[in-house]
């Protein structure tokens, strides 16, 4: 008995360390980037950059905070009815949701401006993201239904549905981002350009972050369900408010003979004129 109570503190105190340390990034992340967002979002114009970058911002910071509050007042001594534990994950479900949203939603903008002209190619993306989003949806829900709990809120059974929601979520990353680096324009201004760069990379950097988290789910979930969720709410937050606020905030005048790729099959403008300080001139393609 003493072993198997020592065992449980130790899993409470792990998930407590990885809450705090989750937590202590995203404050450390919002302090570090605070000028920025004064500057740079809330005096332009309320657009969906800025809509979605107060959507990563907040809503991983505020319930990391409760949720460390809440994991710091769980004790192993109390037993939690089943209720309370679905309870306590559809909190941190549906908080990852609408971050992985917004990053996501962050992703659609910059595709939407590289192939705006191209009606079928984003009649297919925005079919093909219903989709999955219905799915990842679904298969969460399932989940949360169907996974046994402890008395301290620990999954101890996870249902094959995990591992759907995980790969269909795993393949709109990929997808997303394939859909962005793969285009000509990107390809052929990459090194020429430092805000394409950035967009690039942070696109790049943010799938595969994502996709390493989701393959950890699909072979680790039940190990790692009481550390995974603040970590990647963590994670979340701050990759998607630094795809806002990693951007250059000069316009590239000068580019190519006076021209830039603001405009055209690159209307980039969508994503950061209002909220971004970006300036769009000529089209390279018209």
């Amino acid at each position: 008995m003493l072993e198997v109570l020592t065992g449980l503190e130790s899993r409470l105190c792990l998930r407590v360390y990885f809450c705090v340390s989750a937590s202590s990034l995203v404050v450390y992340d919002y302090f570090l980037t605070l000028d920025d967002e004064l500057h740079r979002i809330w005096h332009r114009p309320i657009n969906a950059a800025k809509f979605l970058f107060v959507v990563c911002r907040y809503v991983g910071l505020i319930p990391l905070i409760i949720l460390t509050i809440a994991h710091i007042s769980l004790q192993p001594d109390v037993v939690y009815s089943r209720q309370h534990c679905m309870a306590w994950n559809w909190f941190q479900t549906v908080v990852f949701h609408i971050l992985l949203l917004a990053v996501e939603g962050l992703q659609l903008i910059k595709i939407h401006a590289l192939y705006a002209r191209h009606v079928k190619t984003m009649s297919a993306v925005y079919l093909f993201r219903t989709g999955t989003f219905v799915a990842v949806m679904y298969t969460s829900a399932i989940t949360i239904h169907l996974a046994s709990y402890d008395g301290s809120c620990f999954i101890n059974n996870i249902p094959k549905q995990t591992g759907y929601f995980a790969a269909v979520a795993m393949s709109t990353q990929v997808v997303l981002s394939i859909m962005i680096v793969a285009h000509q324009t990107v390809r052929e201004n990459f090194q020429k350009s430092s805000w394409l760069g950035t967009m690039s990379r942070d696109s790049v950097i943010t799938c595969s972050i994502i996709v390493v988290f989701l393959a950890m789910i699909i072979t680790k979930a039940e190990e790692l369900a009481h550390i995974l969720p603040s970590t990647f709410i963590a994670f979340l937050s701050i990759s998607g408010c630094r795809m806002v606020i990693n951007v250059p905030s000069y316009s590239e005048k000068d580019y190519d003979e006076g021209q830039t790729i603001a405009t055209g099959s690159v209307k980039l403008s969508t994503y950061f004129e209002s909220s971004l300080d970006f300036e769009p001139e000529l089209d390279l393609h018209g």
